[in-house]
């Protein structure tokens, strides 16, 4: 059984895609069919998706081990359960902040 729904969502959600794909340059084009030549070239794109859509959430690592967001300046800390916390990367994107004794990313 499939879910109208859900189809036209995912639908949209690839029109999406599609239109920044389009904003970046990628050789992706939906109307042609054609798709980048390299795997690294759809990972690139594909990331550059992402941090257009959560541009907000976007943090940069500081030298304490904390992370300091892009936009309103807060400063946050990896949660310990996630898999980024024993390998710290430069840059994160998150998709929502926990608080607990400290703002943590997740």
């Amino acid at each position: 059984h499939v879910n109208p729904k859900a189809m036209l969502r995912a639908s949209d959600v690839r029109k999406q895609l599609a239109k920044y794909l389009r904003r970046f340059g990628s050789a992706w084009n939906d109307t042609k069919g054609t798709r980048p030549s390299t795997n690294e070239q759809l990972s690139e794109a594909i990331r550059k998706c992402i941090v257009t859509g959560y541009f907000s959430h976007a943090a940069r690592a500081q030298a304490d081990g904390t992370f300091r967001t892009i936009r309103g300046d807060m400063t946050l800390s990896i949660h310990p359960n996630s898999v980024l916390f024993r390998d710290v990367p430069e840059w994160v994107v998150f998709h929502e902040v926990v608080q607990t004794a400290k703002e943590f990313m997740r």
